[in-house]
């Protein structure tokens, strides 16, 4: 997975994108209330709204025949018009469904709302699918848009015949029941301001989980938070100390959790005499000095034991076990022939020389371009056909050298 898709992927958890989400949904004439409103009145009142359609056709008719003495009869069916306008609008009332189930939590929109809204998109498929397949006459339509949510089980007795419209009829009642039901109870809690600031605050004081980097979480001493239960730092014995500081000056921290591993290498220090004068010390490396104790995680899950033993035995003292995962026959899969193509190798590209990419984006290496495209060739070829997934990695350290 290259940047672009891996940014593609999380881009939509990020409050930045979370909160342009809301500002669409909150805004106030084209936002989630206006889309709920717009079914249910279409859905309540579609035959009026089709009188009006057909009363404005009529007047314009006239005012065509009136300038030029043509007769010019222009009359959309109900049926007609019932789909086009339903299409219309439940596209962006599932958008506004998305985006509330996505980025509202669960306990704003309530566990009943939320079992409320999913239920609601099926609804809107199959009333949707209904509509476009029937063949219904518009006097049997208009009835059943007039038809009353108390429709009388004697009434739908007489027209056991029309299971369709009873269907449709039934749908149509219940979509408007889950329409009032949801869109009032929302309306009562959530905000109606479409300020970029106002929601991003609403955003990280709601949420469950705050990701972000140390250094970016400088940003949540402006918010006005509840106690946070849990602060847990990844990649911790690789941050300088006072970087750590930072989330941790946060009110009302219960817990503290640091997750990092002491045999990595320091945070870079370009000044010797910061360097000399311990500068890159992580937390991490200062409470292990003060005797607090850790605890190994001791079981690695990725590397085959062919390449795990090395840094294992040079760093580790042979204490990080294989787990079973690496050590069954599946996860030993060698497709190429040959001592060159085991669990690891060093291939030695003599050949190859740095070039300048006439693009601008640095320096590349176009041989051993050459050689990774035949490896990978040829690896395809002999897996082609087998029932493995496969997945293949490339990393560079030219930027050049990626986009060829």
């Amino acid at each position: 997975m290259n940047r672009l898709e891996l940014y593609d992927v999380l881009g939509k958890i990020y409050v930045d994108h979370r909160v342009d989400s809301l500002v669409d949904c909150f805004a106030p004439l084209t936002g989630w209330k206006k889309h709920f409103d717009s079914m249910v009145d279409l859905l309540e009142d579609c035959v009026t709204q089709y009188h009006l359609l057909l009363e404005n056709e009529v007047n314009a008719e006239v005012h065509v025949m009136e300038k030029s003495g043509t007769n010019s009869e222009v009359h959309m069916s109900l049926l007609k018009f019932a789909r086009d306008r339903f299409r219309a609008l439940v596209v962006p009332l599932k958008r506004s469904i998305r985006i509330l189930c996505t980025h509202l939590p669960k306990r704003l929109m309530l566990p009943d709302n939320f079992e409320k809204m999913v239920t609601l998109f099926g609804l809107l498929d199959t009333f949707e699918n209904l509509l476009s397949q029937t063949q219904v006459a518009d006097k049997e339509l208009e009835e059943l848009f007039a038809r009353q949510e108390n429709y009388s089980e004697e009434a739908q007795g007489s027209r056991a015949s029309n299971y369709i419209s009873d269907t449709l009829h039934n749908m149509r009642v219940e979509i408007v029941q889950v329409l009032r039901s949801v869109g009032r109870s929302l309306g009562d809690h959530l905000p109606s301001s479409t300020d970029r600031s106002f929601l991003t605050e609403f955003c990280l004081k709601n949420s469950s989980l705050t990701f972000s980097t140390v250094s970016s979480s400088y940003n949540l001493h402006e918010v006005d938070l509840e106690p946070l239960d849990l602060l847990v730092i990844d990649e911790a014995s690789q941050l300088k100390e006072f970087e750590s500081v930072i989330p941790m000056q946060l009110e009302a921290i219960r817990h503290a959790i640091l997750i990092g591993d002491e045999c990595h290498p320091q945070a870079m220090v370009k000044s010797r005499v910061s360097d000399e004068a311990g500068f890159g010390r992580s937390l991490f490396e200062r409470l292990g000095l003060f005797g607090h104790s850790e605890d190994l995680l001791n079981m690695q899950y990725r590397m085959h034991p062919a390449i795990s033993s090395f840094p294992n035995r040079k760093f580790y003292k042979d204490q990080i076990i294989d787990a079973p995962s690496v050590l069954c026959e599946n996860f030993r899969r060698n497709y190429l022939q040959g001592p060159m193509f085991g669990p690891y190798s060093f291939i030695n590209i003599s050949y190859g020389w740095e070039e300048p990419d006439e693009a601008g984006h640095g320096i590349k290496n176009m041989v051993e371009v050459a050689v990774v495209m035949a490896i990978v060739r040829n690896l395809y070829k002999v897996w082609e056909g087998s029932k493995h997934s496969l997945t293949v990695g490339i990393i560079s350290p030219y930027t050049a050298q990626i986009l060829q």
